[in-house]
């Protein structure tokens, strides 16, 4: 994955977990994952407020309702979030995907998240890899979602897409 900082492109945020809930606009973890809130501590490096804290065995699942996505996720270059981990010296290898409406046909990548302090993590969209019986296509994407590969505990925050002129997510 790449770090980088946001200078010469727009970032819309997407989501900021003060402003959302778990309830509207989550499914129900699958694999034993879990969901949970994290209030951050005061004067920590890193989002203020509210995270998302997911945790679970390899095959955990978590994944957005269906349209809660932004429009024109093709036209984007980035998706952008706010990184942490809870497994101290051991990462969590997680994979950020991108799902269809039947669920069959992804975008993916995978992230290693070490435990410490919070970090940013800019995801370009066109190096995601592909899975299914087609090939997926932006425009018929509806589920964002964090797949475990390992078992692992993390927490993320301000997730957001990044645009340009001349960026997009063709794959």
């Amino acid at each position: 994955f790449l770090l980088s900082a946001l200078s010469p492109a727009a970032a819309e945020s997407w989501f900021d977990f003060d402003r959302t809930g778990l309830a509207a606009d989550w499914n129900q973890p699958s694999g034993d994952a879990k969901l949970s809130w994290e209030e951050g501590p005061a004067g920590e490096s890193g989002p203020a407020g509210q995270s998302l804290r997911v945790r679970g065995p390899a095959r955990g699942f978590v994944c957005t309702r269906r349209a809660r996505l932004p429009a024109g996720l093709a036209a984007q270059e980035a998706v952008v979030m706010q990184l942490r981990g809870h497994g101290g010296d051991t990462q969590a290898s997680v994979e950020v995907q991108f799902l269809e409406a039947d669920g069959k046909s992804k975008v993916w990548r995978k992230v290693e998240i070490a435990g410490g302090p919070w970090h940013e993590v800019r995801l370009p969209l066109r190096y995601f890899r592909t899975a299914g019986p087609r090939l997926p296509q932006w425009e018929q994407v509806r589920f964002f979602a964090f797949f475990l590969r390992t078992a692992g505990e993390f927490s993320v925050d301000d997730i957001r897409f990044v645009s340009r002129p001349g960026g997009d997510a063709r794959l």
